[in-house]
């Protein structure tokens, strides 16, 4: 997470973008406080060498738009915070698939934005809370009617 603490991120990202209450957002910082201390002695012991890996095997995340940011590899989390304090979560999956079909994150091949939009509208949807935006989804093509119009 950069040089910034969790706490750090949640006050200046996730703190101003969500609808929780004072109450609700000053509960949550206690709790980043607590983990803070135990996730970097993870990374510490991690790091070690003495385990499989060197990490630990769960990455914290702030939210629902950083969770998915991470598992799929796309820089949207500032856009899904907008989306998610404005509309329901089924909305915000139908505009954020909208908006990558529109090219407004800058991939450029069809097929390409066809596969992020698809499985970032169902990372949404499962609120980046299981695998299958990463490995229920096998390929994504565009093919042609008969007619010449094309489908997904």
């Amino acid at each position: 997470m950069n040089t910034h603490t969790l706490t750090d991120l949640y006050s200046s990202i996730i703190h101003k973008h969500t609808k929780l209450n004072d109450n609700q957002k000053a509960f949550n910082l206690q709790i980043l406080k607590a983990i803070e201390p135990i996730y970097s002695l993870a990374i510490i012991c991690k790091n070690q060498g003495k385990d499989l890996t060197l990490k630990p095997e769960s990455t914290l995340t702030l939210d629902t738009a950083q969770r998915i940011e991470i598992i799929l590899n796309t820089p949207i989390a500032e856009r899904l915070r907008e989306l998610f304090n404005e509309y329901e979560i089924e909305q915000t999956a139908i505009i954020i698939t909208d908006e990558i079909a529109a090219g407004k994150f800058g991939f450029l091949q069809p097929v390409e934005t066809l596969d992020i939009g698809v499985r970032v509208g169902l990372a949404v949807l499962t609120e980046g809370m299981n695998i299958v935006p990463l490995h229920g989804i096998s390929t994504t093509k565009i093919k042609s009617n008969e007619d010449g119009s094309r489908y997904a």
